[in-house]
């Protein structure tokens, strides 16, 4: 049932090309990807927290429910959700913390 609801909304707003809102609707998702992604990644490296924790403590939507990859030893977080929108944190130092790395 999810991988139908998930391929309904990549359907809808691949079809949906005849205003600007698919533009906005895909920046956003990719907006709330980067942000799931910084904050997992700071929430694991930054606070040492566990991965169930750091879950919960970024949960996203009960509709929008992106996949987590998680890298300790690059200190790493993936974060994608259908094929289409991957985004990506690395852990850097303690003064810094986590920044969003950039990808295709």
């Amino acid at each position: 049932m999810n991988f139908i609801i998930k391929i309904f909304i990549l359907f809808a707003v691949v079809i949906n090309t005849s205003d600007n809102s698919v533009a906005y609707e895909t920046s956003t998702i990719r907006m709330a990807l980067a942000y799931t992604a910084k904050e997992f990644c700071s929430c694991k490296f930054v606070m040492e927290q566990s991965d169930e924790f750091c879950f919960h403590y970024v949960y996203l939507s009960k509709r929008l429910k992106p996949k987590y990859f998680i890298n300790n030893t690059k200190k790493e977080v993936t974060v994608r959700f259908a094929i289409l929108v991957k985004k990506k944190a690395k852990f850097i130092n303690d003064e810094l913390g986590c920044v969003l790395t950039s990808l295709p």
